[in-house]
């Protein structure tokens, strides 16, 4: 889906704006004067001096060597957020880490943007908003199968949500994301391993997701204990059954603190 064709011959402001569009992950396809255009082709970013197409149905986007970057990007995402609804089919990948998840968004094939976030709530709360955002008919959430209480609680709210608004969530075998090459056509520089394990995720084939249940081993009852202590330099340790709470995606690590406080408060 060539959406945006760049058609600048300095090598300077070509070069300025194909990192600039690559660093934001915005697909994008060079041309050449009298190419023949794509026929799916959205935006020109051009120079008034060089533009000779003619073109139907085509919004036109004229940069110089002045025009700031901000200008640029705002210009190219105000046209993106006005294109949503051409999208078939909105594909989003998630990567449950511990301390961070990876977010990568797909429309018809396409990356569009990659996020990271630092909570299960955070995540939760940026999954629905880009699932309001893309107005289409079809759209997919694809998460990783790494087995963690993050992965969890975010499934325990992100499932009934799904459910509700029609959809489709998908577990994929997260195996070698992390370190697996992306596709030429994704730049993989300043990505962090949470997003292009997302970025893998989303493009790997899953397996449809009604209902989630697992068994809680000793040892993660156990890890989610010293990571009560860790948090709060050894002064805390939640109990066995605060920690089973969140290993049930019930509350968040952070929660379980709270509670833990405010009971030992209460006595």
């Amino acid at each position: 889906m060539a959406t945006i064709g760049l058609l600048v011959s300095n090598p300077r402001i070509y070069y300025r704006i194909t990192k600039l569009l690559k660093n934001h992950d915005i697909g994008f396809r060079s041309l050449t004067s009298g190419e023949i255009p794509p026929s799916d082709l959205l935006l020109l970013i051009t120079t008034k001096s060089e533009d000779s197409m003619i073109l139907e149905n085509v919004e036109k986007l004229y940069i110089s060597a002045d025009t700031p970057n901000n200008y640029i990007l705002a210009r190219i995402t105000a046209f993106l957020h006005s294109r949503i609804t051409a999208f078939e089919e909105i594909v989003i990948g998630v990567d449950p880490g511990f301390s961070s998840f990876g977010i990568a968004i797909f429309g018809d094939s396409v990356l569009i943007e990659t996020i990271t976030t630092f909570n299960v709530q955070e995540t939760y709360q940026k999954l629905v908003q880009v699932t309001k955002l893309y107005e289409t008919d079809k759209k997919i959430i694809k998460i990783g199968s790494s087995e963690s209480f993050c992965r969890t609680h975010l499934l325990s709210i992100l499932l009934p949500y799904c459910l509700e608004h029609k959809i489709l969530i998908e577990e994929v075998n997260e195996e070698r994301t992390s370190i697996s090459s992306l596709p030429t056509d994704i730049d993989s520089k300043e990505k962090s391993k949470d997003v292009i394990a997302a970025i893998h995720i989303a493009m790997r084939e899953g397996e449809p997701l009604h209902d989630y249940k697992r068994e809680i081993k000793e040892g993660e009852i156990k890890l989610l204990q010293e990571k009560s202590r860790q948090l709060t330099n050894g002064k805390i340790s939640i109990s066995r059954y605060l920690a089973l709470q969140v290993a049930e995606g019930k509350l968040s690590l952070d929660d379980a603190l709270r509670l833990h406080q405010s009971e030992n408060c209460a006595t």
